[in-house]
C-alpha cells in the first residue's frame, strides 16, 4: 500500500519516460507538468496534465467492511484509484516536431508499460517533495495503457481547456495505485484456545444418502418376493418404495414438488415403514387428498436429517 504521494510520485515517473523518449528523436525537447494553455512555448514541450482520478473498478470494494459493529476501525482503508494523463505535444509544425516526439513516446510507453521498483526510485530521488513517498513499496504495479479516446471524447476533454488551442494529443490511464489511509487500525485479538480443551475443530462427515430406484405399486405388492413390476405412474392409493443407500435418519421427509404449479406435499416418513435402505412413502386416498393433490408431474426428492 502506498502513502499520499503515490499520485504525484507516479506522475513524476511517468515524466522521466516521456522525458527520455522525446529527447531520443529531439535532443532539446522536454516535458513539463500544467494544463494546457494557449501560452507559446518556443522550444519542443510535452506537457503532461493528469485530468481525472477514477474508482478502481475491480479494487474499490476490496477492503469492505472496515470496521466494526461498533465503529472501531478494524483495517485500513485503502482508496483503489486509476489515473488519466493527457499528453499534449508542441512543436515546430513545419519539422513535425510534435509527431516525432508522439512516436517516440508511444513507443516507450508501450515497450515498457509497468513502472518498475528502479523507475519509481529515480522518480523520488528527483523530486524533494517525494522523500516520504513509499510507491516503490506497493504491492500492485502501476500499468499504463492507451485510452482509446473518439474525436467527440477528445473534443470535450480539450474543451474544458480555457482558450487553449487544440494540439496533437494522446491519453493514457495509470492503473492501479492503492492509497492506505494513516489511521492506525486496532489489532484482533488472538486466539487463545480452538474448540473444548484445545483440540481444535472436530469435523465428522458421515455417507450422504442417496436414491437408487422407485416402486410404485399396490400396498401388498411391497410383502411379495419378488415384486412385481413397477406402475408407470403413482396415483392415490398407491404405494412407493425407495430404494437406496443411507436413508435412515432421525426424521425423513419426503417432499413432492410438482413441476408447473406451486404445489408442494411433505409426506413424514414414520420409523416403521423406513430403514437404511428403503423407505415406504403411501398415498392416502381420501376426499382431502383428493383436493389437495394435483395431476401432473413431481419431483420427489428425500430429506433425510440425523
Amino acid at each position: 500500500m502506498s502513502n499520499a504521494l503515490a499520485i504525484a510520485t507516479v506522475t513524476t515517473a511517468l515524466a522521466q519516460i516521456l522525458r527520455t523518449a522525446v529527447q531520443s528523436v529531439l535532443p532539446g525537447a522536454d516535458v513539463i507538468n500544467e494544463r494546457p494553455d494557449g501560452t507559446p512555448l518556443g522550444q519542443p514541450r510535452v506537457r503532461l496534465f493528469m485530468y481525472q482520478a477514477s474508482p478502481n473498478g475491480a479494487l474499490r470494494n476490496n477492503d469492505l467492511p472496515t470496521r466494526a459493529a461498533d465503529g472501531k476501525l478494524m483495517k485500513r482503508p485503502t482508496a483503489a484509484l486509476d489515473l488519466h494523463y493527457l499528453l499534449a505535444f508542441y512543436g515546430n509544425e513545419n519539422e513535425l516536431e510534435p509527431q516525432r516526439m508522439l512516436g517516440a513516446a508511444v513507443r516507450d510507453i508501450h515497450a515498457k508499460p509497468v513502472l518498475m521498483r528502479e523507475m519509481i526510485e529515480d522518480a523520488i530521488a528527483s523530486e524533494p517533495f517525494l522523500t516520504e513517498s513509499n510507491l516503490a513499496d506497493a504491492v500492485e504495479q502501476i500499468k499504463f495503457t492507451p485510452l482509446p479516446l473518439s474525436l467527440e471524447e477528445l473534443s470535450k476533454l480539450w474543451s474544458v481547456f480555457f482558450q487553449a488551442p487544440y494540439a496533437l494529443s494522446v491519453a493514457y490511464q495509470g492503473t492501479v495505485v492503492l492509497i492506505e489511509s494513516v489511521e492506525n487500525a486496532q489489532a484482533v485479538l488472538p486466539v487463545l484456545s480452538r474448540g473444548k480443551d484445545d483440540r481444535g475443530v472436530n469435523t465428522l462427515l458421515g455417507p450422504f444418502p442417496s436414491i437408487e430406484s422407485i416402486h410404485i405399486g399396490a400396498p401388498e405388492d411391497a410383502e411379495r418376493r419378488p415384486p412385481p413390476p413397477s406402475y408407470p405412474s403413482a396415483q392415490l392409493g398407491t404405494m412407493l418404495t425407495i430404494a437406496g443407500r443411507n436413508l435412515g435418519g432421525e426424521a425423513v421427509r419426503v417432499r413432492f414438488d410438482h413441476a408447473r404449479l406451486s404445489v408442494t406435499k411433505t409426506i413424514v416418513v414414520p420409523s416403521s415403514d423406513r430403514s437404511g435402505a428403503e423407505l415406504k412413502v403411501m398415498l392416502v386416498d381420501n376426499a382431502a387428498a383428493q383436493t389437495e393433490w394435483a395431476a401432473g408431474l413431481y419431483t420427489v426428492p428425500v430429506v433425510v436429517k440425523n
